[in-house]
């Protein structure tokens, strides 16, 4: 456990470095949660000596992040200027749904024919910009310096778009403003997960239509195009709307479900249970597995999250040992925010490590004995049952604060809305969903 204090001081770091954009009460609980992790080393010197110099990393990580080093120059003329500009830059990520259009994260090469560098993130009002990594395009558009709004109860999008890489922002009306100007030289694995994410759509468009279409596109791609009003409001007042994008939830079932149908395949082949262990056969088939699925879906943070996490857990049976969820929860937030500090900000990472924070912690205490010896097939599944209960009791129970602050809302029904939607969603729609896209695209 001495990991997930470790983890938990450089939170508090980050949080206190990132005060004045999070806000006081940002500082006040790092404060806090540094003092609880100060008083669990028990007075040692070196265990107090490491969460001290963990705080301190993420004090000066967060503090770095959040200095705004000064654009290109061809980028800084750009912003004082009020007419349209020729860009031209590389495709970096995308396109993603933003619920109202899409976007682009572009890597500038030229403004107005002068070279420039920066990234930029190009939004789209109408049309899908289908254009993968490696890319080159151009259009013509106007550009705006990364600044957040400042309307009450209204988030601050400021942080976001810096954790993301975004030195710049332009928009565009239609997709056909933009022209694709030369193809990628090469391959690489965000254009190979591109073309399997275009080929997985256009399968699902074949055979399936209308709202059941865009539910699919949804909850197996992350594409959250086509999705309705009263689908999104009905999953709304479920509380699960995590449901209508890929979550870290989407990414566990799917590896769980190919690591124990690899892992009985190897108990199969005679005589190879006697030289290597089924589960690391298992896990090594799921590892890229996992990476690449992040990839289809569009690198979500969630995902992410998730995506590190299930990394540890395999990577434990590949070398003989058993994984642990402290641990490998206290891992991907270091690796996560460590890499990325101001990602402290976004709320899908804070939601994702809540949930998951919650069941490890509290699902123990609710759930049953995981012993099953002498209990039928009736107690097992009731005591999977009861387990799953538990979890997303623990689950809700550990985000609620995040959505009231965040949303402004409070689902009462968000326990037996997840109890309804996720078995039905992760365990059935999700799984059958992508394999039967993967045999259409193949």
């Amino acid at each position: 456990m001495r990991l997930a204090w470790w983890s938990v001081a450089f939170i508090a770091g980050d949080a206190c470095a990132l005060a004045d954009a999070l806000g006081w009460r940002a500082a006040v609980a790092g404060a806090l949660i540094a003092g609880l992790a100060l008083a669990a080393a028990r007075g040692h010197r070196l265990r107090v000596a490491v969460p001290l110099a963990f705080f301190a990393a993420g004090a000066l990580l967060g503090a770095r992040a959040l200095r705004t080093p000064p654009p290109h120059p061809a980028l800084a003329e750009a912003f004082t200027r009020d007419d349209a500009q020729a860009i031209e830059g590389t495709v970096a990520r995308g396109p993603e749904s933003t619920g109202t259009g899409a976007r682009l994260i572009v890597a500038l090469d030229r403004i107005a024919g002068a070279p420039a560098t920066g990234t930029l993130g190009l939004s789209v009002v109408q049309g899908w910009p289908d254009f993968g990594p490696g890319e080159r395009i151009a259009c013509r558009a106007r550009l705006h310096a990364v600044r957040g709004t400042r309307n009450p109860g209204v988030p601050d999008p400021t942080l976001t778009l810096r954790a993301a890489g975004i030195d710049a922002l332009a928009g565009v009306a239609d997709a056909d403003a933009i022209s694709r100007e030369a193809a990628p030289d090469g391959g690489g694995p965000r254009r190979l997960a591109f073309r399997a994410r275009r080929a997985l759509r256009a399968a699902i468009d074949r055979d399936v239509r209308g709202e059941a279409a865009a539910f699919l596109k949804t909850s197996v791609l992350g594409d959250r195009r086509g999705i309705g009003p009263d689908v999104e409001e009905g999953f709304r007042l479920a509380g699960a709307t995590h449901v209508l994008s890929v979550s870290g939830l989407h990414l566990a079932a799917v590896a769980a479900l190919l690591f124990f149908l690899v892992r009985a395949a190897a108990v199969r082949v005679p005589r190879l249970p006697l030289y290597v262990d089924p589960r690391a056969v298992a896990a090594a088939v799921a590892l890229p597995a996992i990476a690449f699925f992040a990839l289809v879906t569009g690198e979500a943070i969630a995902t992410l999250r998730s995506a590190l996490m299930l990394s540890i857990g395999m990577g434990a049976y590949l070398v003989g040992r058993r994984a642990s969820a402290g641990p490998a929860i206290a891992a991907a937030a270091l690796v996560l925010l460590a890499g990325s500090p101001l990602e402290i900000g976004d709320p899908s990472l804070q939601l994702s490590l809540a949930s998951v924070v919650g069941i490890a912690l509290g699902a123990r205490g609710l759930g049953p004995r995981r012993s099953s010896a002498g209990i039928g097939l009736g107690g097992r599944l009731l005591a999977w049952l009861w387990r799953f209960v538990a979890a997303t009791i623990a689950a809700t129970a550990a985000t609620a604060p995040l959505v009231a602050h965040h949303f402004g809302e409070v689902a009462p029904l968000s326990p037996l809305g997840n109890l309804a939607l996720v078995p039905i969603v992760e365990l059935a729609v999700v799984p059958v969903g992508l394999a039967g896209a993967a045999a259409g695209a193949l």
